[in-house]
């Protein structure tokens, strides 16, 4: 069960959040705990008239421009690391869609989240809500000068990159899973899948030795994003199908897919 009030929606079921499954390498979100024990702010922000506060100790004031400095991390697998940007021209807008909040960019702003890139390898899943407004455009980036993770979120089209492979899918990416790992049901190759809830598009690619240095909310190496955030999740290694499956469904239903 999944209790709703004013902006704020408090997990009161015993079914694991995304960020107790296998130590989470981070999560952020706008809207909710993504983590059973996590009992923390879920974002900082700045009002246009003056002042920084805390969500949800504190309620933004719609009146006015609202810009969020700061999306905390609710993960303490990895260690703490929030997503930050310390720059007043490059903090994304905050907006209020029905019950949910989510961060407006628009091709210039972007969190960054520090010493994060480092633990990611070959094997991976993003569990992610976004709604992009061009296709091309990267909600996700994990990068160093030689290696590149990009996701790419829109109505139309949803766009999967790592290293020159990439799979689209053509459906709306709004609670979308991003995995690369090794199927059994592709002959035990490595794959790179997007999936939602009833589609699903994979490319088959070879093996990965990536040394990332960059992980952005709102960038990659190449491009800025124009779209919409509310928040993701990313694990290491082979998440057992059921794991990832129940991560994609709880997120599904809580944003009403």
């Amino acid at each position: 069960m999944i209790l709703a009030h004013g902006g704020v929606q408090g997990d009161v079921s015993t079914e694991r959040l995304p960020a107790d499954a296998v130590p989470a390498v981070f999560a952020y979100s706008l809207n909710r705990k993504l983590r059973k024990l996590y009992s923390g702010e879920y974002f900082r922000y700045r009002q246009a008239s003056g002042g920084e506060f805390d969500y949800p100790s504190n309620t933004p004031n719609l009146t006015e421009d609202v810009f969020i400095t700061t999306i905390y991390d609710q993960a303490v697998g990895y260690g703490v690391q929030h997503a930050v940007q310390v720059s007043q021209g490059l903090q994304p807008k905050l907006e209020l869609v029905g019950s949910n909040y989510r961060a407006v960019f628009n091709q210039q702003e972007y969190l960054d989240v520090p010493t994060l890139a480092n633990e990611v390898g070959q094997d991976f899943t993003i569990t992610a809500r976004s709604d992009g407004d061009v296709a091309t455009s990267p909600v996700i980036g994990i990068w160093s000068g030689s290696d590149v993770i990009s996701i790419k979120p829109s109505d139309a089209t949803t766009r999967f990159e790592f290293n020159g492979a990439y799979t689209i899918l053509n459906s709306n990416g709004q609670s979308t899973q991003y995995i690369c790992n090794v199927d059994k049901a592709q002959n035990n190759n490595r794959v790179l899948t997007i999936r939602t809830e009833n589609a699903h598009g994979h490319v088959v690619m070879g093996d990965q030795t990536p040394t990332f240095e960059n992980i952005s909310i709102g960038r990659d190496n190449q491009g800025y994003y124009k779209g919409k955030f509310s928040e993701a999740t990313l694990h290491l290694g082979n998440l057992t199908s059921r794991g990832s499956e129940q991560l994609l469904s709880t997120t599904r239903t809580y944003y009403g897919d």
